[in-house]
């Protein structure tokens, strides 16, 4: 029983799955997600890669959304200090919330393949796939590395070579 919660809090909390997906071998998820509790280290390795790549995934399309806010504003002629406001790109695909940033503030954040912007608090401390590059008036800068970093790279919309 306990290595079934255990698998439980653990398979939820990496990879978002909801009870009732578990698997009735030992510690293993219906989901196929390959998490398990053998301690075998390369695969925790993928199933923190995989967990990488969806994060990145979803705040790559809160990124899409806020440059169409940015071409929006700019289509409407915004003045350079007209604060707009943009979509959280953090890794909760649900979170809608606002950050309001002028233009220039923004482009500065776009500027980098592999930032992004995300409301104060919303920041994954527990990762190894983010750093915090700024934390100010509400808000906060991440930059993915490793494989999240590439990722978000590669699905950069304003960045089509390899990665910087």
């Amino acid at each position: 029983m306990r290595e079934s919660a255990t698998l439980s809090r653990s398979c939820t909390r990496v990879l978002g799955h909801s009870a009732g997906q578990f698997g009735s071998g030992p510690g293993r998820c219906l989901r196929g997600c390959g998490f398990h509790l053998s301690g075998d280290r390369p695969l925790m390795r993928a199933v923190d890669e995989k967990r990488a790549l969806k994060v990145a995934m979803n705040e790559s399309a809160a990124r899409i959304s806020n440059e169409r806010l940015s071409r929006m504003a700019i289509s409407h002629r915004f003045a350079p200090f007209q604060r707009v406001p943009f979509i959280c790109e953090c890794a909760d695909a649900t979170c809608f919330e606002i950050v309001m940033l002028n233009l220039e503030q923004y482009e500065r954040v776009r500027t980098h393949p592999s930032r992004f912007l995300l409301v104060a608090g919303h920041e994954d401390a527990e990762t190894t796939n983010e750093r915090i590059v700024e934390a100010e008036n509400g808000y906060a800068i991440v930059e993915k590395i490793g494989v999240a970093g590439r990722e978000a790279a590669r699905l950069d919309p304003r960045h089509t070579g390899p990665p910087r």
